[in-house]
């Protein structure tokens, strides 16, 4: 039964992470740099753009200021790469040793 225990707490400390996970990221959302970046793109300001993105802390900002300033070799494959980068922090998880 000791070992049915420690699984199913190992299991609650999980999903416990994941929710503050996605809780803290969801309080990083900002819907105003969103909009501040794509108003300094419509205006042709790339720059102002990604000067925006990296006060930024939401992972959509992230993502297309990461493309934009490796738009040179592939616009494409900046954002791929991107997506993948804020898709890893996503997926990493599993057992918060910071509790023990």
């Amino acid at each position: 039964m000791w070992p049915l225990l420690f699984v199913a707490v190992l299991s609650l400390c999980t999903v416990l992470e994941r929710i503050f996970f996605l809780l803290n990221e969801k309080l990083k959302r900002s819907p105003k740099s969103l909009e501040k970046f794509f108003a300094a793109i419509g205006n042709g300001d790339v720059e102002g753009a990604i000067s925006v993105s990296k006060k930024s802390k939401f992972y959509v900002v992230r993502t297309l200021s990461y493309a934009l300033s490796h738009r040179g070799k592939s616009l494409t494959n900046a954002l791929l790469y991107a997506q993948e980068q804020e898709m890893k922090r996503f997926r990493r998880g599993g057992f918060p040793f910071w509790i023990l």
